[in-house]
This record gives structure tokens, C-alpha cells and sequence, in this order.
């Protein structure tokens, strides 16, 4: 299955030159192809990962794959433009290491406005703010620490949208399904042994 963008948001999007090469950055998730659902991206992933993520709807599940040693796991999302195949979004949402509260990793293509932020708006309520915290050759990173009642909005809701700003300062809305994602997130939630 794949993500259709309105031609307004590709248009905008591509004119702005911030999408990455999929070849360069990751492989294929969920939002391209269901017959690839299995196929690991291994986007920022930082342990090794599964080769055959479990897949909740429209989420994924990738854990650590070492041998005798706790699974970290994360529920994730890719989001690319239908015709170019080219990444618009990656979403991980897993446990901190250190507190073991729930967060989510977004990253957004080079070229956004990081002086504008990124904002998350669950079935249209109102927007949670978040500053960029880096930017690589994948793109740019935001840390979002979800807390108990962005948490239970993802997991009641429906749509999550993504806002991003363009360079110009234009944003632009990403439509992402929740689909699955209660499913996924619980399915990352407790490490396990290999």
C-alpha cells in the first residue's frame, strides 16, 4: 500500500528539493509495497534489527537481533511519495533507555525550516510542538517524548498529522494512519530474550 499525497503537497515538497534518495537512506516499509512488508530498512536502527519485522496494519515492528541479550524493540512507519519512491517520513516510536518512557523519532527530509519546528496533530486536536535536535545525510531528527495523553491519542486515534515547514516557511501537512499502531507499540513495549 502506498501513501498518496495530494499533488499540492508533492509539488511543494519536490519544488523545495527535500527529499532524500531512497537508495541512499533506507529501504522499503510498509507504505510502499505490502509484498516488501517483511524486508528490513534498518533506518536509524541503532542495534541490530530483525530481518523480518512483524507488521500491525500499516506499523511495523523491528527489535535488536543479538543472541542471549534483551530485544530493544520500536514500532515504525515509513512514508514515501508514490511516484518518486522517495522517503517524505520516518516515524519510530519506542522506550527511552534511560527512563523507559515512550518516545517517538521523527525524520523529516533535509530542507525542512528547522527554525519552524515540527508539529503533531492526532485526529485533529490540538497540535503538539517539538524542536529538530539534528540533522544528518537521512534527514532532519526530532525527539518527541510522548507522554501519557499524546499516547492514548495515537492509540484511540485514527490520523496523525505530521506538520512540517517548508524553507519559504510554507507547512505542510503529512497524512499518517494509525492503523495498527496500538497493536505495533504494544508489541515494542517489553524487551524480550532472543
Amino acid at each position: 500500500m502506498r501513501v498518496r499525497l495530494t499533488p499540492r503537497v508533492a509539488l511543494l515538497a519536490l519544488a523545495a528539493g527535500i527529499f532524500v534518495s531512497v537508495a541512499a537512506a533506507i529501504g522499503v516499509g510498509p507504505d510502499v509495497a505490502a509484498q516488501d512488508a517483511g524486508a528490513d530498512d534498518g533506518a536509524e536502527a541503532s542495534y541490530p534489527t530483525t530481518s523480518n519485522p512483524e507488521v500491525h496494519g500499516e506499523w511495523l515492528v523491528r527489535c535488536s537481533g543479538e543472541d542471549d541479550v534483551a530485544s530493544v524493540c520500536e514500532a515504525y512507519r515509513n512514508l514515501f511519495l508514490t511516484d518518486s519512491e522517495q522517503r517524505l517520513l520516518h516515524i519510530a516510536v519506542g522506550h527511552g533507555a534511560e527512563d523507559n518512557a515512550a518516545v517517538a523519532i521523527l525524520i523529516a527530509p533535509l530542507g525542512v525550516s528547522l527554525a519552524e519546528g515540527m508539529s503533531i496533530r492526532i485526529d485533529g486536536g490540538w497540535p503538539a510542538e517539538f524542536d529538530y535536535v539534528s540533522c544528518t545525510a537521512d534527514g532532519c531528527r526530532v525527539r518527541a517524548p510522548l507522554d501519557e495523553d499524546m499516547l492514548s491519542a495515537m492509540q484511540a486515534g485514527a490520523e496523525m498529522r505530521v506538520i512540517v515547514a517548508e524553507l519559504s516557511g510554507r507547512r505542510v501537512s503529512i497524512p499518517v494512519s494509525l492503523d495498527g499502531f496500538t497493536a505495533a507499540f504494544e508489541a515494542a513495549e517489553l524487551p524480550t530474550t532472543n
